[in-house]
């Protein structure tokens, strides 16, 4: 019998915090003297009263409720660009439908975003947006898609700017560090089971079955959140879908590379019939003159002749 091992650190902070209340109640129950980590509990239940107090504080701050309305804006405008994009797939038009499947591969990899934290959400939008309004600009275009980007945008900065201002709020900031405590939270819960998992080896006894059945129970449904938050691998179809696409893309460039160089070589051509043109008619401009010349002279003669 073994004690699971979770990701702490891919925990959102009230995961985090009910994670290790749960088994703050867990040892709690089993009697932390029997366990023989008194000490180390005790310590455990300082830092978790601590982070417990910071949360709060940050929870309690004006601007968050201004954060999570307008981060539900976003997850709103979210599904309803994916919604719009699903609708393509079924779009009479081939170019529409080809747009929509791309823009559909591209949103595949966004699937877990709206379960993510603020942060992390926010960072996520913004290389999305990078996507949406770059290599697929004309696919947005396409599906008339541009006015839920811009909105999205708009909603994204909003809430950065926000967060901003809650970091910045001195009346709500909590003194202390939210990472600071946790961590200390985090290695004092690594310090028990390492010293429970230490007495199983030793004292090869059963009494800490129950606290490791129990605590396992507890890890697996919290290493469910932690495994919502890694992205989804590619379906091998839509892999391969997007080799092929990339390939397509790689082919056009180097036929507009082709072509570019071929265009360059006109404009050259161009320029020097332009060249030889302008040679010309310097030319005609000279023969011109002559002429004009030798019939002005020509017109004079005459009348000298008349005056002999």
């Amino acid at each position: 019998m073994k004690l699971k091992t979770i990701a702490l650190s891919k925990l959102r902070n009230m995961d985090s915090f009910g994670y290790h209340g749960e088994i703050l109640e867990l040892i709690g129950g089993q009697g932390p003297d029997f366990l023989k980590i008194r000490e180390i509990y005790n310590q455990y239940m300082t830092n978790y009263t601590s982070l417990d107090v910071l949360l709060k504080k940050i929870s309690s701050s004006p601007i968050t409720k201004q954060i999570k309305e307008t981060d539900h804006e976003r997850d709103v405008r979210f599904s309803v660009f994916r919604n719009m994009v699903n609708d393509g797939l079924n779009h009479y038009s081939p170019e529409v439908k080809d747009a929509a499947y791309r823009l559909k591969l591209l949103l595949n990899e966004y699937k877990k975003i709206n379960d993510c934290s603020y942060k992390t959400q926010t960072s996520m939008v913004t290389n999305l947006l990078q996507e949406l309004n770059g290599p697929y600009k004309n696919d947005v275009a396409l599906l008339r898609g541009k006015d839920h980007v811009d909105q999205l945008a708009e909603l994204n900065n909003k809430v950065r700017e926000l967060m901003e201002q809650r970091r910045n709020e001195s009346n709500s900031k909590p003194k202390g560090d939210v990472r600071g405590v946790r961590a200390l939270v985090d290695n004092c819960y690594k310090d028990i089971n390492e010293t429970i998992a230490a007495y199983m080896k030793i004292e090869k006894t059963s009494d800490y079955n129950n606290y490791v059945n129990l605590h396992n129970l507890i890890r697996d449904e919290y290493h469910k959140m932690v495994e919502m938050s890694k992205p989804r691998p590619l379906d091998p179809k839509e892999a391969a879908r997007i080799e092929e696409i990339k390939g397509r893309i790689a082919e056009l460039e180097t036929q507009l590379g082709a072509e570019k160089e071929s265009l360059d070589i006109y404009r050259k051509e161009i320029a020097d019939l332009q060249k030889s043109a302008d040679v010309h008619k310097k030319n005609i401009a000279a023969l011109t003159k002559q002429i004009n010349e030798l019939k002005a002279e020509m017109k004079t003669k005459p009348k000298e002749e008349d005056e002999e």
